[in-house]
């Protein structure tokens, strides 16, 4: 999808969007700043010792709870995180019809990352893109529990809110949430099903990044609404490493890339949708906070796979949140 398709999708989008008088949140200059160390710092921050907060976490967290719904990637950030730290890491449990049930496995699942010096707790929620009509269903025993609902506000409704409230007994401080992986594979799947030829299709089509818009603007509300005492926080997709050809197959995506054509993880994807996201979000939920990993990590070449980073990138985007964490 070209730059001006884009801009002509955010300028429908404008025209068909409630209209709101609301300015950008101060603390979104955060989008300007450079990379110091593998860390990114904004324009704002004055001193050194503000560049990692990860080695300086105190009594600033100190009682506070982080929920980071998303998907792989925000799931690796908290076991890279709790493995760093040397904190404890434990896969939660979730309701069933006989009660609470231990996943026994750490995808899907919620991931509890714990600080017992501080009584600090990041909490991962794993969610399946924003449709709530995916074609996607994730492998049984692989991403737990794969019984549970795709609607990714039931899923938070029916598994994460409960495990949050009765078991952890705890309210989330600040929640970070993101999707687009799940959607990018969603919308792959479903051409790859029909054997399209991948040189005549156009994974992020305009109605399907008018379709992604829509559906984040209600997941935000949503979250809103929910988490009302809570900041809230959007991370961009970080960019997939520079030429790379080959794709990731998950699930019932078979390895379908002639010529590598249909790379669902391709940069200018995960640009349109984070141009799009920004649009929304600057206009419509300005209390939101947005975190540009993708600008504070582009052309880093610490990558595990397509779509997955390695440590020092992880620890940027820490970084970022726990700027704000400190705030609350």
């Amino acid at each position: 999808m070209s730059l001006l398709n884009i801009l002509l999708i955010v300028k429908l989008f404008h025209t068909i969007s409630r209209s709101s008088d609301s300015k950008v949140n101060a603390r979104n200059l955060f989008n300007y700043g450079r990379i110091y160390n593998h860390q990114w710092v904004p324009l704002h921050l004055k001193q050194s010792k503000d560049m990692g907060l990860i080695d300086e976490i105190g009594d600033w967290a100190r009682h506070k709870t982080i929920l980071l719904i998303g998907d792989s990637v925000d799931r690796r950030t908290t076991q890279w995180l709790c493995s760093y730290k040397n904190w404890t890491l434990s896969a939660g449990s979730f309701p069933s019809d006989h009660g609470w049930k231990d996943c026994g496995n750490y995808n899907g699942c919620p991931n509890v990352c714990t600080s017992v010096e501080f009584n600090f707790t990041i909490v991962n929620a794993f969610i399946v893109g924003l449709n709530p009509d995916s074609s996607l269903r994730p492998r049984t025993g692989h991403h737990f529990p794969a019984d549970q609902t795709m609607d990714p506000k039931r899923r938070i409704m029916e598994v994460y809110l409960p495990f949050l409230r009765d078991i952890l007994k705890r309210t989330p401080d600040m929640v970070v949430f993101n999707s687009g992986l799940w959607d990018l594979m969603d919308w792959t799947r479903q051409f790859v099903v029909k054997d399209v030829n991948a040189k005549d299709f156009d994974v992020v089509t305009d109605e399907r990044l008018l379709g992604y818009v829509h559906q984040l603007d209600d997941f935000a509300s949503y979250l809103a609404e929910l988490f009302p005492n809570s900041q809230l926080l959007w991370r961009d997709l970080p960019s997939s490493p520079e030429g790379r050809d080959q794709a990731w197959g998950l699930m019932d995506i078979p390895k379908y890339v002639p010529n590598g054509e249909a790379k669902m993880f391709r940069n200018t994807y995960l640009d349109s949708l984070n141009i799009a996201a920004d649009e929304l979000l600057e206009r419509k939920h300005s209390e939101i906070i947005r975190l540009p990993w993708n600008k504070a990590t582009r052309g880093e070449m610490h990558w595990v796979d397509d779509i997955h980073p390695e440590g020092s990138v992880y620890k940027v985007c820490i970084n970022m949140w726990l700027y704000f964490l400190k705030l609350i």
